[in-house]
């Protein structure tokens, strides 16, 4: 695993100070880290294919990002419809 990956507090909508605005700040800002890893990911996974190495790795971790992405966007839609 990265070691600058966090994981999402999963059922943490708000705080004691600042309600969902601050989750929803910290939920903006894990969706920009996870498009960034996304696309670096993305370009790795194509440099290996081009060099005709194995990618499966690669596609097994973009999957995981891809799922905590639709995660954060189902929790991002909650907050606001809340």
């Amino acid at each position: 695993m990265n070691p600058t990956h966090q994981p999402i507090m999963r059922g943490i909508f708000s705080t004691s100070i600042g309600g969902t605005s601050l989750s929803a700040e910290k939920y903006r800002a894990r969706m920009a880290d996870l498009n960034l890893e996304i696309e670096k990911l993305q370009h790795e996974m194509s440099e290996k294919r081009a060099k005709g190495r194995p990618i499966h790795d690669l596609e097994k971790r973009l999957d995981q990002l891809e799922r905590e992405k639709h995660d954060l966007v189902e929790r991002l839609e909650a907050l606001w419809s809340a």
